[in-house]
């Protein structure tokens, strides 16, 4: 019966082991994904907002847009974009948090993006944005979902 009890015990030890050192590092995943959101923006400063999303967004991504239906997949996002130019504003934006889930693979962030004209005006626009991510199987952070919406002050 001793013998059972301990094999028993080893099991259970055994199990719960591997549990707790497959769950991820929520803070430090936390911040690769703020990073990951920082790096999508300077991307977009620097190359130009198509590019940037191209280069971020995952295969499967959808585009929530206003006044429009759901912009679904990477074909239809490139579509979509290749009617529009960057040449006459810079769009960027910051997070201003980052959640993400317990398994370290699915995560959420949101911010205030700015779209500044490049004209002589200089107007700029704001807004607010929300994106979810998820991890490839490179282990790289990709947008799965994006939307926002204009008018903050």
């Amino acid at each position: 019966m001793k013998l059972i009890t301990r094999i028993f015990f080893i099991i259970i030890s055994l199990s719960f082991f591997l549990a707790c050192s497959n769950r991820a590092d929520i803070q430090k995943e936390t911040e690769t994904l703020l990073q990951a959101d920082r790096d999508f923006s300077n991307v977009s400063r620097e190359k130009g907002m198509k590019a940037s999303f191209l280069e971020h967004i995952s295969d499967d991504c959808v585009l929530l847009r206003a006044q429009q239906k759901p912009i679904e997949g990477r074909t239809a996002i490139e579509a979509t974009f290749a009617r529009f130019s960057d040449e006459n504003s810079i769009l960027t934006w910051e997070p201003l948090k980052a959640v993400v889930s317990e398994s370290g693979d699915l995560g959420y962030t949101y911010g205030i993006w700015e779209s500044k004209l490049k004209d002589t005006t200089g107007l700029v626009f704001k807004g607010t944005y929300l994106s979810i991510w998820k991890k490839n199987a490179d282990g790289k952070w990709k947008v799965v979902l994006d939307t926002g919406n204009p008018g903050i002050k």
